[in-house]
């Protein structure tokens, strides 16, 4: 049973999530996988990173361009970030818990003109200074996105970096018990959001449509980000379309919808469902039968110690059952 006794709001008169806890045990995570590592500081351009050092927020604009954002995590010290612009300023009011917010050198990544090496270069060179200022040994340093132009500028300077997403990972893997509460809060708002869906199919909607009730609902109730939804009708499901149409729902129909990556705090979740538009027929309470039948014998079989291929060992395989080519055609996300 869920025992979760809160909500998304802070009160003070009983303790929600923890925020300071969880920045604070954040940083321990993070400081132990560079010592296992051997990595005397970390640069990290991946905004989920990012936000795991500094519990800071990477605006949706941005978020899936890596490196506009970074900070640096040098050995004991507190973590440096590299804000975007002027938008510095907001977050040095608002992030008492960050020493040190200075403004970035970005450039526009995959480009090779003189003035994007010019920023590579004194993006580099400053990240250089403050290594040097806290003693860090210039080959014990992790980066976590090796994006080219970011390493051979680093390079150039005599930084030769190491894999700094691996430590990252496994920081990331084991969750907190507050960084489990905010999955769970993520989790409700998705069930809001499927519950809303339902109630909404009927002979008429489209996907369109109910991709914006999703939408609407998740921000409604606090979701901060989504990658993005994916909802399917009738012969859209399957080959599963992995998109979205301004098909119209027919009676009969199934659907598929798809919450791919809702985000709470940081925290994200992925939740499909699939649904019939009026009475379900016989052969799909027999297909979802089947489907029930494999997710669970998998659910059964995880425990510590248990490798996938255990897990997995009842599901079909997609090349005898349905024909596929190869199991990596049959891939589904």
């Amino acid at each position: 049973m869920d025992n979760l006794r809160f909500g998304r709001f802070a009160y003070d008169w009983r303790e929600g999530v923890n925020l300071e806890r969880m920045r604070k045990e954040r940083l321990e995570k993070t400081r132990q996988m560079m010592k296992k590592y051997e990595l005397e500081a970390l640069i990290c351009l991946d905004p989920a990173n990012v936000r795991y050092i500094t519990s800071t927020s990477t605006p949706p604009w941005m978020i899936r361009v890596p490196g506009w954002r970074y900070t640096i995590l040098a050995k004991d010290a507190a973590p440096i970030l590299y804000e975007h612009g002027d938008i510095r300023h907001i977050t040095k009011q608002t992030c008492p818990w960050l020493e040190k917010v200075k403004f970035g050198y970005i450039w526009i990544r995959g480009q090779r003109g003189p003035e994007t090496v010019w920023a590579a270069r004194i993006w580099a060179e400053d990240i250089k200074k403050e290594l040097e200022a806290y003693g860090v040994d210039k080959d014990s340093v992790g980066l976590d996105i090796h994006e080219a132009l970011a390493v051979k500028s680093l390079k150039e300077i005599g930084i030769n970096v190491k894999d700094g997403q691996q430590p990252m990972i496994d920081a990331r893997v084991i969750k907190t018990k507050d960084e489990i509460n905010c999955l769970k809060i993520a989790s409700a708002i998705c069930e809001a959001i499927l519950h809303a869906v339902q109630k909404a199919i009927k002979p008429g909607t489209t996907e369109l449509e109910l991709v914006a009730l999703g939408y609407k609902v998740g921000y409604a109730m606090g979701m901060e980000d989504i990658i993005g939804f994916t909802v399917c009708s009738g012969p859209n499901t399957w080959p599963n379309f992995k998109y979205y149409t301004d098909r119209i729902i027919r009676p009969g129909d199934i659907v598929t919808y798809d919450i791919g990556g809702a985000s709470w705090l940081g925290y994200r979740t992925c939740y499909y469902r699939t649904f019939s538009c009026g009475r379900a027929s016989e052969k799909m309470k027999d297909f979802y039968k089947q489907a029930y039948d494999w997710l669970y014998s998998a659910v059964k079989k995880i425990k510590p110690g248990a490798t996938t291929a255990e897990v997995v060992a009842d599901w079909p395989d997609a090349t005898t059952e349905w024909g596929y080519e190869s199991e990596w055609g049959s891939y589904s996300e």
